[in-house]
């Protein structure tokens, strides 16, 4: 749980903290191919996952498109698409934690990792049940939650450099929550 939940925004926050400080010139004339694979990331990993019946495939899913939507911000390279990287990988770390947690709660009590079998447990269990919505709806960037302000954030600063990965990853985001 933890290893899902940090290893990707500390991988993120290195590359911020690393990457950019030491090579600018190479992360800038990268930094159109590196949009435009991440941004290609974020909208293959949102249809894997809206399609996805096995809870573990839904959250890998779900957290690697998290993790290419902050590395869209990392590498767009805006001042606000620098601070949305930050606010993604924080909202990954905590949002994926609580969701594997939640879930393994609720598939060790179906015995299965089926979706369908294990929303029918958060139907014996509201709280359970409830908490784990919570969570899926942050994943999912529902407003109010983590996940939108990051996503807000993310958005707004890739926009001010490139507009069709802002684009792209907007219309994953509509697939996402689908």
């Amino acid at each position: 749980m933890v290893l899902a939940g940090v290893v990707g925004s500390a991988a993120i926050y290195g590359i911020l903290r690393i990457c950019i400080p030491l090579f600018p010139q190479g992360m800038a004339s990268l930094a159109p191919l590196l949009v435009a694979v991440s941004a290609v990331g974020v909208l293959y990993s949102a249809i894997v996952a809206a399609r996805q019946d096995d809870v573990r495939r839904l959250i890998a899913f779900a957290s690697l498109m998290q993790l290419n939507l902050a590395a869209l911000a990392l590498f767009a390279g805006t001042t606000t698409s620098l601070r949305g990287t930050v606010l993604a990988g924080v909202s990954h770390a905590l949002v994926i934690s609580a969701l594997l947690l939640l879930t393994s709660f609720l598939t060790a009590r179906s015995s299965s990792f089926a979706v369908v079998r294990v929303s029918a447990v958060a139907v014996a269990a509201p709280s359970l049940g409830a908490y784990t919505l919570a969570a899926v709806l942050a994943t999912i960037g529902v407003p109010g939650s983590s996940g939108f302000s990051a996503q807000a954030v993310v958005l707004t600063g890739v926009y001010e450099r490139f507009p069709v990965a802002t684009a792209t990853a907007a219309l994953a985001l509509f697939v996402m929550a689908s």
